[in-house]
């Protein structure tokens, strides 16, 4: 996993498609290139655990999922500054 400078100095992992596997985990302020790139690995990572996911808002900036089985997970995704 890559680390990525942030504004004021904090660091933030970059995601790493190859990295993905059943116990892969996604960290608070991970980075992707898209959204794109974010479902589809959100999409995978569910898979390989058998879960089924529910995207509530999917437009150009924002992603917001939850899990089907009202299991509690609550992942979003926001465009950062244009990118």
């Amino acid at each position: 996993m890559d680390i990525a400078d942030g504004e004021g100095g904090r660091k933030y992992p970059i995601f790493r498609g190859e990295e993905m596997c059943k116990e892969f985990k996604f960290i608070l302020g991970m980075e992707f290139c898209s959204l794109k790139q974010f479902k589809q690995a959100l999409m995978e990572h569910f898979v390989l655990n058998g879960r089924e996911v529910k995207f509530i808002k999917n437009d150009d900036v924002r992603v917001r999922v939850i899990c089907k089985r009202k299991c509690g997970i609550l992942i979003l995704c926001n465009k950062v500054g244009g990118s």
